[in-house]
């Protein structure tokens, strides 16, 4: 059954953010941050394992001092059959509300990244999760797996 699936590892690979894994401890008060004026560099995100993913929700917001919140202008990419894709780039709601991003139909999804897109202020990125199951699960069929079930590490 579908159901909200947070990730449980990222990759921050030009190091501009911090405290990464707030992104996904299921607490919607502490976030990660892109660090000040380092706007353009992703923070990746992944599945606990693959997963036949629907969407992504996004809480976010951008931080200009000394105490301003506005809504954030993000680019965000999906992993899917062995490339990140393009999802989204714009401007999210207020960021007191989840933002819900959907692709075209189902795919078995790895990871997502997000960057930042404004400069001169903070990324303050609270909380993202995966709309899906676990492949393994779903024992999905087609495609060329012709019954075989997808883990994390593999067919089985």
């Amino acid at each position: 059954m579908a159901d909200w699936i947070s990730p449980n590892s990222h990759n921050d690979p030009d190091n501009k953010w911090s405290s990464e894994s707030n992104a996904y401890d299921d607490s919607t008060a502490s976030p990660a941050i892109n660090a000040w004026g380092d706007n353009g560099h992703f923070l990746e995100l992944y599945t606990p394992s693959p997963i036949l993913c629907s969407a992504i929700r996004i809480l976010c917001k951008r931080f200009t001092p000394p105490s301003s919140y506005y809504s954030a202008n993000v680019d965000i990419d999906w992993f899917y059959e062995g490339q990140w894709r393009d999802l989204f780039d714009g401007l999210l709601g207020s960021g007191t509300s989840w933002n819900v991003k959907s692709l075209a139909s189902e795919q078995v999804v790895t990871g997502m990244r997000v960057r930042h897109n404004s400069g001169g202020s903070l990324l303050l990125l609270f909380e993202v999760d995966f709309y899906g199951e676990p492949v393994a699960t779903r024992g999905l069929v087609g495609g060329g797996l012709a019954g075989n079930i997808l883990t994390g590490k593999g067919l089985v």
